[in-house]
């Protein structure tokens, strides 16, 4: 092969690893449900926060806030209480 062909061989390969890693991020990441936020840093807290929050207006598009359904949606607004620190309110608000 000459160079231009190698080339242009390196280019259409590299163009498309990189559309299916871009097209891997964008798939929302939904957790197990008994997976807890992760907390271990800020940054971790706050990205666990967005995406259950993401997760919940999902959730709530879909429809699936109802008695029948509470299973689905109870793990999701666990995650986001696990993000908050209510210390500093009443237990009775908790």
């Amino acid at each position: 092969m000459n160079c231009s062909k190698v080339s242009l061989l390196c280019l259409v390969l590299s163009t498309g690893m990189l559309c299916t890693v871009v097209a891997r991020a964008q798939e929302p990441i939904v957790p197990h449900p008994l997976q807890p936020a992760d907390t271990s840093t800020a940054a971790a807290t706050l990205d666990s926060l967005i995406d259950s929050c993401n997760e919940l207006h999902q959730l709530v598009k879909a429809g699936a806030i109802s008695e029948e359904r509470a299973v689905e949606v109870l793990p999701t607004i666990d995650r986001i209480l696990d993000c908050l620190d209510l210390s500093e309110l009443p237990e009775e608000l908790r």
